[in-house]
């Protein structure tokens, strides 16, 4: 079926295969004459027509009209800009094309208020699974559990205006209370919040100087043990649940008919959100651990069973966060007692974070700016600590849930603040009757989702310097916290890539003939990259003082120097070859390779490197450039052989080395 677009704003002409040609002729002709009009009269004319496919949310075709000879400029964008501009004028329109328009219209407004609706649940769905995290953070931090609720409070609301992906939801995190335990524990909490105020400054100052960025050195065998680690914690820290407080103050597991309860709860909920999204498609879009949570919750309380819920915990019951200055002296030994802690939150929150939105930015198959989540997490933090809360970092559990339930706007960020805020000062009583065995069946169905069950199928089909990186990753996560395990699978996988990048070095040895030097030549052809790494294999290969040839070219055409070792090295062997008096030369070095080299050393009085601005490759070296001058009048290296030539010699004797093998140039 053949499209033709109209030059109007929101329609194009659907025309059938059989149309005459004198139909089609009357129809352009008509385009023809519409195209003639102003572009303000062409956008307001009401040229209505079937609807095309393709209709954007504002109601404009996805047809471009593109006409040769046009004076006017009539590109996309301010194509696009006019159709925001006017709305169609159907009032003179056919009632069909009137209906088919207002359908249109209801179709895009239902699906933006589900959107909210969705986004609403959603926000909903995490605020019942954040509560008893933020409870059980508060006892690990020893702090009140207000305190913890409204750092989840405050930290979901800042990120969610100021936060760049908007599925990631933050809030009082088991990371960063395990560091503020000690400080809380010997100092008081004042100290604490002066800790989390320091904390969000350090992280704005990272993101206004765009330190996020170098999260994307953090490797995929690490990313994968991060999350495995954090699905093994977040998975093993329900089983806090199935412990009960003795009256002689002691932590003793469950037994006997409340253990029996628990677990057929627990199962019961899991079995919910399973089952869920299959069986009830007439209301899939009601996030289903949500559904779940009510179900039981409903359940329990009707039928009167008796097991433990959030009131057992503690009473959520409280007040809006007010502003709190962290009463603390304003002195130097103030600052030396929290900033170690403040640099240790601020370090594991962003960590956490920019891995968290990375998570999901593969899922939402989008792409959000790093430097802005670091920003956004430093707003929150400040504000955290100025009115009264624990701090926090995004925590993957709640942010899982949030996209899988379909949280993807803002709306769903500030949905969780606002129902945090509203379990603590009106909700209390609804909330603490929820059962904990349904919290604890969403978390663990959330570990089952976010465990990469892949990892177990690699083992064998992956390198084995990955598997090891996954597993120390996933192990290190699990003991000890999450900066240390990222750490430390960075420094391994950067290792092992250096390792195997060393090796790749090697070189070649071939005897040229009297061609260019007027005396046989050692061609040494050097393959692989040229770095710290490799240094030691590159300078053993050489042996000037065996050498038969008395000229010696290295030929670095299929090599790479990359930083300031390699030029070292160069140096020093052609130091090497020049005390055995051997004459030595350079080849195919990129130009910023040749110029360090000769600003860092005697190789430019030497006359050793070539240039060959055809066959030269070009390439940067990792070094500082500003502690080097490199003006490029000062640097004309010239072969004592070839001396001036121009483009056509150059020409030719490009050519001539190509169809010897890259052995022979001109000739003298």
């Amino acid at each position: 079926m053949t499209m033709i677009c109209l030059p109007t704003r929101r329609a194009c002409t659907r025309l059938a295969p059989k149309k005459t040609q004198a139909s089609t002729k009357k129809k352009k002709c008509r385009n023809e004459k519409l195209s003639r009009l102003p572009l303000s009269q062409r956008a307001k004319r009401d040229v209505v027509t079937t609807q095309c496919s393709g209709v954007r949310r504002d109601g404009a075709s996805h047809c471009e009209v593109q006409r040769k000879g046009e004076k006017e400029s009539r590109s996309s964008v301010s194509t696009r800009r006019i159709f925001s501009t006017f709305r169609p004028n159907t009032r003179n329109a056919r009632p069909d094309v009137r209906s088919r328009a207002a359908a249109v219209e209801t179709v895009e407004t239902n699906k933006g208020k589900a959107n909210v609706v969705v986004n609403v649940l959603a926000g909903l769905t995490t605020t019942l699974s954040m509560i008893p995290e933020s409870l059980a953070f508060t006892f690990v931090a020893g702090v009140p559990p207000v305190v913890g609720l409204h750092a989840a409070a405050t930290m979901a609301f800042f990120t969610a205006i100021f936060g760049s992906q908007h599925g990631v939801i933050s809030g009082a995190a088991g990371a960063t209370a395990v560091v503020l335990a000690p400080l809380c524990a010997k100092y008081g909490i004042e100290y604490l919040f002066g800790a989390v105020v320091l904390s969000g400054i350090i992280q704005l100052a990272f993101g206004a100087l765009r330190f996020g960025k170098f999260i994307r050195l953090v490797p995929q065998p690490v990313m994968m043990g991060f999350v495995n680690g954090l699905a093994i914690v977040i998975g093993t820290s329900q089983l806090e649940q199935f412990r009960v407080v003795t009256s002689a103050g002691h932590h003793v597991w469950m037994s006997g008919m409340p253990l029996y309860v628990m677990c057929a709860l627990t199962a019961l909920t899991m079995l919910i959100i399973k089952l869920w999204p299959k069986k009830m498609k007439l209301v899939s879009k009601f996030p289903a651990p949500l559904a779940a949570i009510l179900s039981v919750t409903c359940a329990v309380n009707l039928f009167g069973i008796q097991t433990r819920t959030v009131g057992d915990m503690a009473s959520i019951a409280g007040s809006l966060p007010m502003l709190h200055i962290p009463n603390l002296p304003i002195a130097f030994s103030t600052l030396s007692i929290i900033f170690p802690t403040a640099l240790s939150v601020a370090a594991v929150g962003l960590i956490e974070t920019l891995l968290t939105q990375q998570l999901v930015d593969q899922i939402t198959e989008s792409r959000s700016e790093t430097h802005v989540e670091c920003l956004a997490q430093g707003v929150g933090n400040v504000a955290t600590g100025l009115l009264g809360g624990m701090g926090g970092c995004a925590m993957i559990g709640q942010s899982m849930i949030n996209v899988n339930s379909g949280g993807r706007s803002r709306i769903s960020g500030l949905s969780c603040s606002f129902f945090l805020a509203m379990s603590v000062i009106a909700g209390s009583s609804l909330i603490e009757k929820i059962p904990l065995a349904a919290l604890v069946g969403t978390m663990w169905m959330l570990v089952i989702d976010i465990f990469d069950k892949s990892t177990f199928k690699r083992v064998f089909k992956v390198p084995k310097s990955d598997s090891i990186v996954v597993a120390l990753v996933t192990g290190i996560t699990v003991v000890t916290n999450l900066a240390i395990a990222v750490l430390c699978g960075v420094i391994v996988s950067s290792l092992n890539f250096a390792w195997k990048s060393a090796k790749r070095i090697s070189a070649f040895r071939e005897v040229e003939d009297e061609v260019l030097y007027n005396r046989p030549a050692a061609i040494w052809k050097l393959q692989g990259p040229l770095f710290f790494g490799s240094v030691t294999q590159f300078r053993e290969m050489f042996n000037p003082k065996n050498e038969k040839e008395e000229v010696v070219v290295l030929d670095f055409l299929e090599s790479r120097v990359w930083d300031s070792s390699a030029l070292e090295v160069i140096s020093e062997v052609v130091d090497a070859y020049q005390v055995a008096n051997k004459e030595i030369h350079l080849r195919h070095l990129s130009p910023d390779c040749a110029k360090l080299l000769s600003r860092a050393g005697d190789l430019y009085d030497m006359n050793v490197i070539e240039v060959d601005e055809l066959e030269d490759p070009r390439y940067g070296v990792s070094v500082d450039y500003d502690l080097i001058a490199t003006d490029d009048d000062d640097f004309k290296p010239k072969s004592k052989e070839r001396g001036e030539e121009g483009d056509q010699e150059r020409m030719e004797r490009a050519i001539l080395r190509q169809y010897s093998g890259g052995r022979q140039g001109n000739k003298d």
